[in-house]
């Protein structure tokens, strides 16, 4: 557990009490991305952790950097400072394509003690839940992040109705989600909702506000990010995908340095 400051005790006690609990192994770890990014840097190099939990409040840019160092799975707690938290929450869930963070709600103590606890047993495979029918909009949207498990050679499967079909023992489930849908809920299931909306408004970051307090969210449309989600996820049971989400990272890396290079030959 990293959070970026002692002003966020109120939230990262509970979390650290709630895992011991649980028998999950946890140390936290005090770090500001902003004020002591060597330090940060450091933790994330050594630690053998096989996941973090990352929060913050304002400038809530902690997880997002975290994940941009490191391949573990990276949970994301947005911390209540500023206008309810949804800075935060927003700056967390938010990602760029590639650069999975899996967001809780604010202040979402429970929530985070329940994914970890879930997440660190073993899945296999990926299941897509597609309740929202079709649209070229759409269909582009879930091949990104299709293409991602095809790549790293990741088992899944898209359905159009959960039905009895969800295996909570061994799949994780992506679930593409339209505000005011009904969430899906399993008991000891590891679902990642992602957030659809082929036009977005200010107001609607106000229901995220309020439907993200269940759940794991990654930011709105980015099924790419789900599924490289899940597929770190993945990696704690069987770290055999260590080095295809290196690579595949890799390539990333060289798609910016390389329109770096065009730009600065105009």
């Amino acid at each position: 557990m990293i959070f970026g400051s002692e002003s966020d005790a109120t939230v990262y006690n509970p979390i650290l009490s709630g895992l011991r609990e649980k028998g999950v192994k946890t140390e936290l770890r005090i770090c500001s991305a902003h004020r002591t990014p060597e330090k940060l840097q450091h933790i994330i190099k050594e630690t053998s952790a096989d996941l973090i939990i990352a929060g913050a409040g304002l400038s809530a840019a902690l997880p997002g950097v975290i994940a941009s160092h490191s391949i573990k799975p990276v949970i994301g707690v947005p911390v209540d400072g500023n206008y309810g938290g949804l800075d935060a929450l927003l700056s967390i869930h938010q990602m760029p394509g590639g650069m999975p963070v899996l967001g809780t709600g604010v202040n979402s103590v429970e929530e985070t003690c329940e994914a970890v606890a879930i997440a660190l047993k073993k899945h296999k495979s990926v299941k897509i839940l597609n309740r929202l029918g079709e649209n070229n909009s759409l269909t582009k949207r879930i091949y990104s992040g299709v293409s991602i498990l095809e790549e790293l050679g990741v088992g899944f499967s898209i359905v159009e109705d959960i039905g009895l079909k969800f295996d909570v023992e061994n799949e994780i489930l992506i679930n593409l989600h339209e505000f005011g849908q009904s969430l899906i809920e399993r008991e000891g299931a590891l679902i990642i909702n992602v957030p659809i909306l082929k036009d977005s408004t200010p107001s609607d970051s106000i229901k995220l506000l309020e439907e993200s307090k269940t759940g794991l969210w990654v930011g709105l449309n980015r099924v790419d990010n789900a599924c490289l989600g899940a597929v770190q996820l993945l990696n704690i049971g069987f770290s055999g995908f260590s080095r295809k989400i290196g690579v595949f990272r890799e390539k990333q890396k060289q798609k910016v340095l390389e329109s770096d290079e065009r730009e600065r030959k105009k």
